[in-house]
């Protein structure tokens, strides 16, 4: 009898410390999801931003090269 107690004391230890293995793995998860997310925004946000910077710079130089600086007083 006193072996089966420290079996099922055994068992419901290891049933207790695979359950706090599987909490913090998805604990784990989660957290790398978060931060894949955030990732990928990251790289959305810094494509809108180099794209906005070609245009600007692509309206300015047209500007400073087929704009007129020539002024004409009657």
């Amino acid at each position: 009898m006193d072996s089966s107690a420290e079996r099922s004391d055994q068992v419901i230890k290891d049933f207790k410390k695979q359950k706090l293995a599987s909490s913090a793995l998805r604990r784990v998860h989660r957290l790398i999801e978060s931060y894949d997310e955030g990732r990928k925004s990251d790289i959305h946000w810094a494509r809108v931003g180099l794209i906005t910077l070609a245009i600007l710079l692509l309206v300015s130089l047209s500007i400073y090269l087929f704009g007129t600086t020539e002024v004409k007083i009657n």
